[in-house]
Parts: C-alpha cells; structure tokens; sequence
C-alpha cells in the first residue's frame, strides 16, 4: 500500500533564479568597469554630485530592479510562489480551477460580481 506526502509548500524557500547583488555592489563594478577604460575618471567618480556618478547610480538602480523583475517572472511560473492569473493558468495545466464561493448576480443593482476563492 503506498502512501502519499504532503509537501508544505509555504515551508520551501523561494528560489533565486538570477543573483540580484545589492545596489552598492553593482555600482562599485560599474565605477570599476569605467575606470579600467578610462582612467581619468577615477578621481571625478569619487564626487557624489558629479553627473557621471549620477548616471552610474541609475543605471545600478536600473539593474537591481530589472534582476528582480526576472526572479518574479519566474516565481509566476513555480506553483508554490504563483499568485492570481498566474496561479489561475497553473491550476488549468493541471486540470482544476477556482472554485465560486458566491456566484455572481448580475441582475441585482449594482451588479454583484461573482467571489472565488483566494490564492
């Protein structure tokens, strides 16, 4: 006779699909990267008000938030991290949809929209 586990799946850590270094880490390389071709700007770099800095401290900024977008598309997809219509077209792969906790009305005034259970 076989039996069946269940996995708590709030239990299982959320997987980093793409590192995301902290802001200061990437900003570093990036000042690093510009200095190995330019080296003349090693010393104006090390202004916080220069425009340069600026520009750099964006584009960290940029990279940092581009990364994490990456880690949430890819959580959309991983059962355990899927919220809404994501978790929605999930449960449809497997054949199970969202069950209606009170369906809608559409003739009361102001329509009642259906309510479904939650993630």
């Amino acid at each position: 006779m076989s039996s069946t586990q269940i996995i708590d799946m709030s239990l299982l850590p959320a997987p980093q699909v793409v590192q995301v270094p902290d802001f200061e880490s990437i900003l570093a390389a990036l000042k690093a990267d510009l200095v190995t071709s330019w080296p003349e700007a090693e010393a104006v770099l090390q202004l916080e008000s220069e425009p340069l800095t600026k520009w750099l401290q964006r584009l960290a900024y940029q990279l940092v938030v581009e990364r994490s977008a990456r880690n949430d598309s890819a959580h959309a997809v991983m059962l355990a991290y899927a919220r809404g219509s994501d978790l929605d077209n999930l449960g449809a792969f497997f054949g199970v949809q969202r069950l209606v906790i009170q369906p809608a009305n559409p003739s009361a005034v102001p329509p009642v929209p259906a309510i479904m259970e939650g993630d």
